[in-house]
């Protein structure tokens, strides 16, 4: 006759292991503190989380053999995540039903940021919050038994968005990191913001300095008929001569005597009577 292997249900183990316990401290035959002492640990919060735990890497860890080999990968990988929250909060399970409104949560970090990926933000009144379990500042370690630590932000984002009718995750509380990142990632915002400021006031003075140089050459063509514009000029202090060169549309002059003259000579050609007799030898 062929053995029926129940599915593994640590739960249910558990509150037998208990009411055996509550029956033997009636009975006399063992010393009552110490069977209240085990009670206390089978139903400490400790031990239900590493029963969650065990019991999730049992049903998500595929090994090929029989169940004493699924058995102790399951144990394995228990230690290891345990292991692994070592100066922190012990793992936890939380389970979600996956709604039409989603999860009822936001993640931050990732890889690509140097920091482990937390959940940054529980919605008020959302999934999250109103099945209760998750907190703001655990740090996610799996979403339906993929492991999500060392990996980038989309990895975890995609697992969580492909979960359908409900999400098992494993996460760990620890607050301290997450303020820790949090005030790092604001760090280098407030870096960023200042980095803008300056770019904006430097853009914003040079702005200021090309239209000053063409209000200058604006001024400086309007002083003279006929100019097309400065080609050059010289600081102007008392006592020294100003030297300044004009491309003017029509022959260059140098200074305003010379103008002047040429004009005069221009004048006196002009209403000078021509010469027409011929020229005499001697």
């Amino acid at each position: 006759m062929a053995t029926v292997v129940q599915p593994l249900s640590l739960d249910r183990d558990v509150s037998r292991a208990i009411e055996l316990l509550e029956k033997l401290q009636e009975s006399g035959d063992v010393p009552g503190h110490k069977l209240q002492s085990l009670k206390k640990v089978l139903q400490s919060e400790f031990c239900t989380a590493i029963r969650e735990v065990y019991q999730y890497m049992h049903e998500t860890i595929t090994v090929n053999g029989c169940p004493e080999y699924q058995a102790r990968a399951t144990a394995k990988a228990t230690v290891a995540a345990f292991a692994a929250s070592e100066g922190h909060s012990h793992p936890r399970v939380v389970e979600l039903p996956k709604t039409e409104e989603g999860l009822g949560f936001n993640v931050m970090g990732g890889k690509e940021q140097n920091s482990p990926i937390y959940i940054s933000r529980i919605i008020p009144g959302g999934v999250a919050e109103r099945h209760g379990g998750l907190k703001r500042g655990d740090q996610l370690l799996s979403v339906n038994g993929v492991s999500v630590e060392g990996e980038h932000h989309e990895k975890a984002v995609e697992l969580l968005k492909a979960a359908k009718d409900s999400v098992k995750l494993v996460v760990r509380y620890t607050p301290k990191v997450l303020e820790e990142m949090e005030a790092r990632f604001e760090k280098l915002r407030t870096a960023r913001r200042r980095q803008q400021q300056q770019i904006l006031m430097q853009q914003q003075q040079q702005q200021n300095v090309a239209s000053q140089q063409n209000h200058m050459s604006t001024w400086y063509t309007g002083l003279v008929p006929g100019l097309s514009g400065v080609q050059g000029c010289e600081s102007e202090l008392p006592g020294e001569k100003v030297a300044m060169s004009l491309r003017a549309a029509g022959p260059q002059l140098d200074s305003t005597e010379d103008r002047r003259s040429t004009m005069l000579e221009r004048h006196a050609r002009l209403e000078a009577p021509a010469d027409l007799s011929p020229k005499q030898s001697d």
